[in-house]
């Protein structure tokens, strides 16, 4: 995506008849930004001095006459002219909607959305194109390609689950003709897209987390952050006149702009470094994203961090350690309580301590190769999560792991981690193993790394 410019004049709802022109900006790496010639309080000299209100809605109409709307707008900078006397006013938005003026994040209509994640495609191969050959005599005499899939026919759905009683989640493909008039070849791509459907009115921040979460999803599927590319809404009764026929609007959402670019240059291009994918899972992943759902405020904490560690990093910190290890004793405070140890005729001293919470979950995966054939060093790890978030003296904590030692210790328990978030959502212990096994993730390969003596 390059850098787009809308021209056209803005105002805020509380004072529609105030209108001021200015340009709003969408670039990779600014994001969203908009530069009003004036502002929408009063000049005087509290506003030179840059004493001048966020903004949670701005309208605005561009010359090509689209409708826009900016959510959560941050003053973000003045300038005085002091030839004009007018200042010149920018403002940075979290949330941007091209398509409609709406009253809020918060805003109740009958929505439904199609998304576009550049990984998902290769997650979930769409098979739309179809080749058709005709042999006669070992030779081919024709060859065609072929595909009957419309965007919103029946027969392109590739799975459809209820996740709960207002929210459906459809896998679809599709194929769009890039080709031109002056083209002697064809340009075909063919994807897959999710589609989320309500039965309610819902709003549109309700939307945003749907999506969230089965982004969080695929990062565990594809174990790289995995960011949407596109977001298009269609609200129900909205539509437009064209030629004759009501076309349904988009409305097209723009949110964590920076992150989307550099999703669709890096992440999710190579399916055999997935935990798994689509086919290897369909017969129970209307099950697993049911519960990935209906656990989503229980298992909130311990899955942003393991798609936190998740994240490609030009170089491992500290940091990174702890965020491992803190979703692993949250896993164990909340799944490993009372009822866990009594269902399971454990002692009450049971995963009490950090390093009998290490021994315990290994006991529970100990059919996990990777884990068989790397150990993960407790005593170390019980010593260095005490002296990195105690701030203790070192000397009394003899076996504190710092440098290599460190990075190869918190992939072992990014793996554990894994494991536990897989469990939650009821995998196999032997499909872990087999998914694990099967990965050429770099997760999973640590020989290649020499320890520092």
């Amino acid at each position: 995506m390059s850098k787009q410019e809308y021209k056209g004049y803005w105002y805020i709802p509380s004072n529609p008849n105030k209108v001021i022109a200015g340009i709003l900006t969408l670039a990779p790496k600014s994001g969203v930004t908009l530069e009003l010639i004036g502002c929408f309080e009063d000049f005087n000299v509290e506003v030179i001095k840059g004493k001048i209100l966020n903004q949670e809605i701005i309208y605005g109409n561009t010359a090509e006459g689209e409708k826009i709307t900016l959510f959560q707008s941050v003053y973000s900078g003045s300038k005085c002219n002091t030839d004009a006397k007018f200042p010149l006013v920018c403002y940075s938005s979290l949330f941007m909607i091209i398509g409609k003026h709406s009253l809020g994040l918060d805003e109740k209509c009958r929505y439904s959305a199609t998304i576009k994640i550049p990984a998902l495609s290769l997650w979930c191969y769409p098979n739309a194109l179809s080749r058709d050959s005709k042999i006669e005599n070992g030779i081919a005499k024709q060859n065609s390609i072929s595909y009957n899939p419309q965007y919103n026919d029946e027969s392109n759905i590739i799975c459809s689950v209820q996740v709960n009683e207002n929210t459906t989640f459809i896998l679809r493909k599709n194929v769009i003709d890039d080709s031109s008039y002056y083209m002697l070849s064809p340009v075909l791509e063919q994807y897959t897209f999710l589609e989320i459907k309500k039965t309610t009115e819902t709003t549109i921040k309700e939307l945003l987390s749907d999506i969230l979460l089965f982004e969080q999803f695929l990062s565990l599927a594809t174990l790289s952050i995995v960011i949407s590319s596109e977001i298009i809404l269609f609200e129900e009764d909205f539509f437009d006149d064209l030629w004759g026929t009501k076309v349904p609007c988009p409305i097209e959402v723009f949110c964590r702009l920076s992150n989307r670019i550099e999703n669709i240059k890096q992440y999710g291009k190579e399916p055999h470094k997935y935990l798994f994918r689509y086919d290897s899972i369909k017969d129970i992943f209307p099950d697993i994203i049911k519960k990935w759902y209906a656990d989503a405020p229980t298992i909130s904490p311990i899955r942003d961090y393991l798609i936190k560690c998740l994240e490609k990093k030009r170089a491992f910190d500290q940091l990174d350690f702890l965020i491992v290890i803190q979703a692993i004793e949250g896993f164990c405070r909340r799944f490993r309580n009372h009822t866990y140890k009594k269902q399971n005729n454990l002692p009450k001293e049971a995963y009490k301590k950090l390093f009998e919470m290490l021994e315990g979950l290994e006991g529970e995966f100990k059919n996990i190769d990777f884990l068989i054939n790397n150990k993960i060093n407790k005593d170390g790890v019980v010593d260095t999560r005490t002296y990195l978030s105690h701030f203790m003296n070192k000397n009394s904590l003899p076996n504190v792991i710092e440098g290599i030692k460190l990075y190869k210790e918190t992939q072992k328990l990014k793996v554990l981690l894994l494991c536990c978030t897989l469990w939650l959502l009821g995998f196999d212990k032997c499909k872990m193993n087999d998914l694990i096994n099967k990965s050429d993730s770099d997760l999973f390969f640590l020989d290649y790394l020499e320890d520092n003596k």
